[in-house]
Order: structure tokens, then sequence, then C-alpha cells
């Protein structure tokens, strides 16, 4: 039995595993919570705090309350039309009635000027565009480049992935999806002059639910079955296998508005466990199953400003603690792996609203306090509610 191929397969499986597992869960979660923009159940459409859409703070004003005067003579104003919107609200309406006394008519309230509130709250769970916008589809494409330097351990590569899905809200304040997807990871594996590549397809149902105007939890659970090549010795050896990935993600997200900015706090734990089966390589060796592990738990969050033509740049910040991982190796010197308890992400992106269609572009930069790791992904999200 080859026992260093087996480590090595190990030590490279690990590094590619988690790396997926955590981009993919991290899709599903920000689908199901709609970031910033409307889909899901926060962000600039209405729904979101701060949005576009009518509701507190958003780009149209609320609408003023009743406020006629009842029997008993006088004159009653309406109501005062509802601040919030970078548009004024609409005045009050209905005047009093004329009671014993002969009092006249009530008079119209005149809604307040506009202006964004201090942290705007959003308004219960309906999409930008329509009241009745409550189903949406959506897409996100994201590319990783990983370049490990770790002596007698270096690799470097690439991971695509994407992932489609469609989800429906019920009673204004919870969401359910479902969403399914591909990944392929291809890693030059320096140490032994070889390769490692996967393919994966992937199932995962999810759900959301608004704590209140303010916070939301997602929950999704998924399944990704996997096939593997791998080569060493300049590709005179060989073999392929398969296997299978369970994950499940949990997460808290937070939605304000102090004026323009946007604010998204974050906390979310991800547990992921991977098997690679049994296999024979073309010289005959065989390779033994590998397990890997990894459990996170993640906090940070984006900072946004909202501009007049519908676009929101921001600026992400994540820390990572990796609760549970696999273990070390032994690497072909008889040192140990580097094994990290954590690290971090910082990164850019901007976002952009359309009627019932929103999207987001980020290049994040994924490895801020691991050891010899650089880890770099692009990512494109769009969606659309109906």
């Amino acid at each position: 039995m080859s026992n260093s191929t087996t480590q090595s397969n190990q030590a490279v499986g690990s590094t590619a595993a988690s790396t997926a597992s955590s981009q993919t869960t991290s899709i599903i979660s920000n689908a199901a919570t709609g970031g910033f923009t409307s889909g899901g159940t926060g962000g600039f459409g209405g729904g979101g705090s701060g949005g576009f859409g009518g509701g507190s703070g958003g780009f149209g004003g609320g609408s003023g309350g009743f406020g006629g005067g009842s029997s008993g003579g006088g004159t009653a104003p309406g109501g005062t039309g509802g601040s919030g919107g970078f548009d004024g609200g609409n005045g009050g309406n209905g005047g009093g009635n004329s009671g014993p006394g002969g009092g006249g008519n009530g008079g119209f309230g005149n809604g307040n000027d506009g202006k964004p509130q201090s942290f705007n709250f959003r308004m219960d769970g309906k999409a930008a565009g329509s009241a009745d916008a409550r189903t949406a589809i959506w897409g996100q494409g994201l590319w990783g480049n990983i370049d490990k330097s770790e002596a007698n351990l270096a690799m470097s590569g690439n991971i695509y992935s994407g992932l489609v899905g469609i989800d429906r809200r019920y009673y204004d304040r919870f969401l359910v999806g479902l969403s399914g997807g591909w990944e392929y990871t291809q890693l030059d594996t320096k140490f032994n002059n070889g390769t490692y590549e996967s393919q994966g397809l992937t199932i995962a149902p999810y759900a959301a639910v608004d704590l209140d105007r303010n916070w939301t939890v997602d929950l999704s659970v998924g399944y990704t079955r996997l096939w593997y090549n791998t080569s060493r010795q300049n590709n005179t050896v060989s073999g392929t296998n398969n296997g299978g990935r369970w994950f499940g993600s949990s997460g808290v997200t937070g939605n304000f508005a102090y004026e323009r900015w946007r604010m998204q706090p974050k906390v979310s734990v991800m547990l992921m466990h991977e098997r690679q089966n049994s296999y024979t390589e073309s010289d005959l060796s065989e390779v033994a199953a590998n397990k890997f592990t990894l459990g996170r738990l993640s906090m940070g969050g984006k900072v946004g400003y909202a501009l007049d033509d519908g676009y929101l740049p921001y600026i992400k910040v994540n820390g990572d603690w990796d609760f549970n991982k696999t273990n070390a190796v032994t690497k072909s010197d008889g040192q140990q792996s580097n094994i990290d308890d954590g690290g971090g992400l910082v990164g850019v992106g901007v976002e952009f609203y359309s009627g019932g269609l929103t999207g987001s572009l980020e290049v994040d930069y994924g490895s801020l306090g691991r050891q010899d790791l650089d880890l770099w992904t692009a990512i494109g999200r769009v969606r659309y509610t109906f």
C-alpha cells in the first residue's frame, strides 16, 4: 500500500475540500439572505433596510396617515406624510366629518421632506419592484486561485464553481429554496511532480427566516458527489477514484443603514466532511481511503455606500476560527505539515439593482494569517425576483 500517496492525497484533498466547501456554503448563504440587494431578505430593494423601494429609508417616501376629525365641529387636519425616502413622503388625507357644531371638513397634511433616516429598519419581506414578487431565480459563478508554497508540499492551481437556484418567500418572513451546481479543481502538485483534479455535482436545499426587521437566520445542507484524477512522477503513475462531501452551514445576518451607508454584520458556522474512496494506481500501488473534516466559525461583515445610480460599492472583512480540522501529515522530509487554527479574508465589491434584477461582483483575498498560502477569489452573482 502506498502510504506516501495516501498522505499526499490527504494534504492536497483537505486544502481543496476546505476551499471548495467554504465557497459553496458562502454562495448559498448569500442567496438565502440576499446580501445587500433585494434578492432574498435584505438590501437595496424594498424589504431591505434603506432600500430603493418604498418603506423606511427607501427612495420612495412613505404615505401619510388619515387624520380627519370626527363629530364635534372644528377642522381636523389630515395626517402627516411618512418620513424617510430620498423623495418626499405623500401628505395625509381624509378630512373630518362635520359634527353637530357645523365643523368643516378636515384639511390635508403635508408630507415631510425626503431625508434618509438614521438606521432605516427594513420592511417585512417584499422584494423590490412589486409587493407580490415572492419567487426568485439566481446564479453565481466563482473562480479561485490557490498557491501553497510550503516546503515539500507546494501546489498551485484553480478552482471553478457555478451554482443556480430557485426560492420562494412564504408568509412574508420565510424563504425556502433549492440550489444545484458544479465544481472543478485543478492543481499542480509540485512536491511530487504530479497533478490533482476533481469534479463534483452539488445539490443543497436552504431556508431563511426574518427574526425581525433587521436580522435574518439562514440554514443550508448539501451533498457533493466527487470524481478524482491524480498523477505523480511526471504522469508516469496515475489513478482515479470517487467520493462525496457532506456540508452544512447556518448564519445570522444583520442589515442596517445610516443615511447612505449600509452595514451588514454576519456570524456563521460551517461543517464539512469529505471521503475519498480507496483505489489502485496504474503501477498497482494501493491507496487507502481518506477523510477530511472542517468546522469553521466566521465573524465579520460588509460596509457599503449607496450611490444614486443603483450601485453600492462595499468592503468586506471576515475572521475565521477552524475549531475542527484534519490532522497534519508527515512530509517527505519527515516534518509535519502546517495546520492553521484560523485566518481572515478581505474583499471589495459592488452591488447593483435594476427593477427585479440584482447582482454583484466581488474580489477577495482569503488567506490572511495562514501559513504559506495565497487564496484569491472572484465572484459574480445575478438574481431575478418576480
